[in-house]
């Protein structure tokens, strides 16, 4: 059952990244609408960018590559699935999605992901709504003003297109500076509530937010 579940899986991979090749132009009006609202961001900032979404049509599922400029880079995540085992992530299912989509997110480097969604049975992807959220870094070299770009974005039935995201380079306020010592300071819990080192290992609790601390 599993080796046919995999192959419906591969199957319906190829359809979405094969089917319909066409690159949509100037002159139409795409049904899709993807947007991430202009970034300004700090050299040593780290900033969660939240892809939105807003279709004309159904579609159920979708793929992408995210690539950054030159001084962003994609930030790992570290948190606990549902049976409380340790994760990393690169990037969290936006509210468009249903829990039974499948998301794909493969690391390519420090400037790319690729995205890949869909839906064994053909669930619809919500709308309007976001498709997904992931947390960037910046570093020195990023330029005054520079851009993400949402490459090949495709949904089910339709045509590629490109999204270009605005970022301008900020100045540090030294406010992030504050939360973070803040947030460093918090009281620590165990997952029975009871106040804990933190230093200490395992699964801890930490203004209301789960993660796993191995040294």
């Amino acid at each position: 059952m599993k080796k046919y579940m995999n192959i419906a899986k591969l199957g319906l991979m190829l359809m979405m990244l094969i089917g319909g090749v066409s690159f949509a132009n100037a002159q139409e009006e795409n049904p899709e609408k993807v947007s991430i609202d202009p970034v300004t961001i700090a050299a040593g900032d780290e900033k969660e960018l939240t892809i939105n979404y807003e279709s004309s049509v159904e579609r159920s599922g979708f793929q992408m590559n995210i690539l950054l400029p030159e001084g962003l880079s994609f930030v790992k995540q570290e948190g606990v699935d549902e049976d409380e085992e340790p994760i990393t992530f690169y990037a969290t299912k936006g509210t468009a999605l249903r829990t039974t989509h499948a998301f794909d997110v493969t690391y390519k480097s420090d400037k790319e992901l690729l995205i890949i969604v869909y839906h064994l049975d053909l669930k619809l992807l919500k709308s309007p709504g976001s498709l997904l959220s992931f947390k960037v870094k910046a570093d020195e070299s990023l330029a005054d003003a520079s851009q993400i770009v949402l490459k090949n974005v495709k949904f089910n039935g339709g045509q590629y297109f490109d999204v270009n995201v605005d970022v301008t380079k900020g100045t540090s306020t030294g406010i992030n500076e504050a939360k973070a010592e803040e947030a460093d300071n918090a009281p620590v819990f165990n997952l029975g509530g009871q106040r804990a080192s933190k230093n200490g290992k395992g699964i801890l609790v930490k203004k209301g937010k789960k993660y796993v601390q191995t040294r």
